[in-house]
């Protein structure tokens, strides 16, 4: 899976350079798409249309991948800090996933919030981190 997702992440910063719709529809244009994408998404699974939903969630990650590209392509980000931004999130609200251990929901709400609670503090600056993460 590795390999097929890093084959996607390069087709998708291909694309910005190379594919004129890319580059036309801009990040604006992809938000548009990936709205579009998700409301097909739910669509199949409304429909219980197994097949047509394989489909859908390959284009999400198509959008997804070249709204990213384009982002990165602008100097913002690299999709790296993205990745690694978000496996940090889920270890940081849901640490219970790296334990490999099942919680209630109830449990897994008050990780979550916890989490959340600590780093709206931490961006404030009111734990005496001063906004560090």
């Amino acid at each position: 899976m590795k390999e097929i997702f890093h084959e996607l992440i390069e087709l998708s910063r291909t694309a910005t350079r190379c594919a004129p719709w890319v580059r036309q529809a801009g990040m604006t244009g992809y938000c548009r798409e990936l709205k579009g994408e998700v409301d097909e998404v739910l669509q199949a699974i409304e429909n219980d249309d197994i097949e047509n939903l394989k489909e859908e969630l390959g284009d999400l990650f198509l959008d997804l991948g070249r709204l990213c590209a384009l982002a990165e392509e602008m100097g913002h980000f690299d999709m790296d800090d993205i990745l690694a931004g978000v496996v940090e999130k889920v270890k940081r609200r849901q640490p219970f996933l790296v334990e490999n251990r099942s919680v209630t929901i109830e449990e897994a709400l008050e990780y979550w919030n916890s989490a959340k609670a600590l780093e709206k503090s931490r961006s404030a600056g009111t734990d005496g981190s001063a906004g560090t993460e």
